[in-house]
């Protein structure tokens, strides 16, 4: 439950346009930063937890409008991280990961061959060759 006055604070801080309500105070890589109190939250989610309630853990709050100073909980939905990613990929914000079984070497360059490389469930696919060399 957030106290009262840091409601208040918060609203203050918002310009509403027709569609967005845009974060008007301090902002970190784009995103609106806001005191709750206790600590720096993002408005974004701070919005979406006032308005729309409880954010499970390790779950982001996108933004369907793609602007990353908006706080419009009709704008908000929430995603887990591979979510977010695809929604950036689809956005056109970041590339398309290359799939790691598409890699024919390492970092380093070194083939990834039958008696080059190990393969482990958790952790994918590992050069023999770098391995050796730690």
């Amino acid at each position: 439950m957030h106290d009262q006055r840091v409601i208040e604070r918060f609203w203050k801080k918002i310009n509403k346009t027709e569609s967005c309500w845009l974060w008007a105070a301090s902002t970190r890589n784009g995103y609106g930063q806001f005191w709750n109190g206790a600590n720096k939250e993002e408005a974004h989610r701070f919005s979406y937890s006032l308005l729309k309630g409880f954010i499970p853990k390790k779950l982001y709050v996108l933004h369907k409008c793609d602007i990353t100073r908006c706080v419009n909980p009709n704008h908000l939905f929430i995603g887990a991280a591979y979510d977010n990613l695809h929604d950036a990929i689809n956005k056109g914000k970041k590339p398309a990961p290359i799939v790691h079984k598409e890699k024919t070497q390492c970092p380093h360059g070194h083939p990834y061959t039958i008696e080059n490389t190990n393969s482990h469930p958790r952790w994918g696919r590992h050069c023999l060759t770098c391995w050796r060399a730690k």
